[in-house]
C-alpha cells in the first residue's frame, strides 16, 4: 500500500484536531454552564446538548482514530522468517 502524501497527513491531523476542539470546548462550557447557574430546568436543554456534542464528538473521535490505526496496521508489511 502507498504512503500518504503530506497534503493527506496534515488533512488527517487538521481534522483530528479539530474533533479534540469540538470535544474540549463543549466540556468546558458545560462545566461553566454547571458552575455558572447550576442544574435547572432553564439550564437542562443546554446541558443536554452540549452533553450529546461532547458523546458525539468523542465517537467521531475515536472511529477516527481506530480508522487511522487500522490504516496503518493494514499498510505495515510483516515478513516471516
Amino acid at each position: 500500500m502507498a504512503n500518504l502524501s503530506e497534503e493527506t497527513l496534515n488533512t488527517i491531523f487538521k481534522l483530528q484536531k479539530q474533533l479534540f476542539q469540538i470535544i474540549n470546548q463543549a466540556t468546558a462550557t458545560e462545566c461553566g454552564l454547571l458552575e455558572q447557574y447550576g442544574e435547572t430546568s432553564a439550564t437542562l436543554p443546554e446541558l443536554e446538548e452540549l452533553s450529546n456534542i461532547r458523546e458525539r464528538g468523542r465517537d467521531a473521535y475515536t472511529s477516527f482514530v481506530s480508522l487511522i490505526i487500522k490504516r496503518r496496521r493494514n499498510s505495515t508489511c510483516y515478513r516471516s522468517k
